[in-house]
Order: structure tokens, then C-alpha cells, then sequence
């Protein structure tokens, strides 16, 4: 059945004020009620290259299953939902094609990604996200933070050897784990969507 009807999205990208060209890449499927978002490593080469891959991809895979599987069967052997792991298998796909991409194309060597996605189900939604762009969930005046970076300042943060407006010494704060050869999507346990609930991304996609 058609999410058209249920949800709303809107997306925006903006290039900002620091780099020449936009390496943001948005979609949202009503259909389906899927959001994704990834934003290309700053300062790599081919970050829009990376990002366009990464949510081309991961669009066309989990539409695919979404069309074909009961999404209201969880997995025998791991427990986990339908949702959980389409999301999980879409992003490590397009993990493996942007990896192999850099590693075949010479414009695109070092080109790296974040993404973070949203799949609305039995009304849950089902995220999963590598790197630092963040989902956050609005519930009329309380705003809260669903994701945690994979970051270097994030770990550092996590481990109490720094704050949160101190990075280490040298480095950027985007420095993250998970970018050009990510170890694994993490598919965070499914929340509630209520009637009248925003989910927002720092990248600047809403619900």
C-alpha cells in the first residue's frame, strides 16, 4: 500500500557559503515511504560522485524488496525485521560499488560518503546511517538527537577524553570511521511514528 497519502516530505540542499558545488544527494520514495540522504566527504575528490551513487542505490534496492517481500516477517535466524535489513544490505551494496569505483576510476580516487536513511513501515520507522549526518525526531517541543556520529570526535567524545566543543588537535571534527570502506550499516531499532512527529536530518531533510 502506498504511503503518498500518510506522509509528507520535504527535502532542501544548499551549497553554503564555504564550498563552489553541492555534494548533497536527497531522495524520498512516498510510495514506499523512504527517505535517504547522503552527504559527500568535504574535501574528497568526486563527493557528489560518491553521494549520487550511494542514493541511486540504495533507492533502487530497497524499493525492490520493499515490492516483493512481506515486510511484516522478521528473519528467522537473526531476529531481525524485514526493514532492518533491506536497509542494512542496501547501504552495504552501495558501500561496495562506491569502494570500487574509487578504486577503478582516477577522478574518483579517495571519494568517500556519509548517508543516513528512513523507512516508514506499520507505523514504525527503521533507520540506518554511516558516518555523521544525523536524523532527529520532533514530537511537539521536545527535539531529540536518533543518531550518534561515526566519528573520530564522537568516539572521543563517547570515551570522555574531550567535549563536545573541543576536537582533537589537528584534525577535522568530520574525521569519521565509516566513510570509503564503512565496516557495516548500523539499522537502528525501529521508533514509533505518530501521528504529527517530524523527523528531521542536519542536512536539511523533514518530515
Amino acid at each position: 500500500m502506498s504511503l503518498r497519502t500518510k506522509l509528507r516530505f520535504v527535502g532542501l540542499s544548499d551549497t553554503g557559503k564555504v564550498r563552489e558545488h553541492n555534494e548533497d544527494t536527497i531522495a524520498v520514495d512516498p510510495d514506499i515511504g523512504l527517505l535517504v540522504l547522503a552527504d559527500g566527504m568535504g574535501g574528497y575528490n568526486a563527493g557528489e560522485v560518491a553521494s549520487g551513487i550511494a542514493v541511486k542505490t540504495i533507492v533502487n534496492l530497497v524499493r525492490e524488496h520493499v515490492e516483493r517481500e512481506d515486510l511484516s516477517v522478521a528473519d528467522s535466524e537473526s531476529g531481525l525485521s524485514r526493514p532492518k535489513i533491506i536497509l542494512r544490505d542496501a547501504i552495504n551494496r552501495a558501500n561496495k560499488i562506491i569502494y570500487q569505483t574509487a578504486h577503478t576510476q582516477a577522478q574518483c580516487e579517495g571519494m568517500g560518503t556519509t548517508v543516513v536513511a528512513a523507512l516508514f513501515f506499520d507505523n514504525k520507522v527503521t533507520i540506518a546511517h554511516v558516518g555523521d549526518s544525523r536524523l532527529y525526531r520532533q514530537r511537539g517541543d521536545k527535539f531529540e538527537q536518533v543518531t550518534m556520529d561515526h566519528s573520530l570526535l564522537q568516539e572521543l567524545v563517547a570515551r570522555r577524553t574531550r567535549t563536545t566543543s573541543r576536537g582533537p588537535s589537528g584534525s577535522s571534527p568530520r574525521w569519521t570511521w565509516r566513510s570509503r570502506k564503512c565496516r557495516s550499516a548500523r539499522a537502528r531499532c525501529s521508533c514509533c511514528a505518530r501521528t504529527g512527529s517530524r523527523i528531521w536530518s542536519r542536512t536539511k531533510i523533514s518530515i
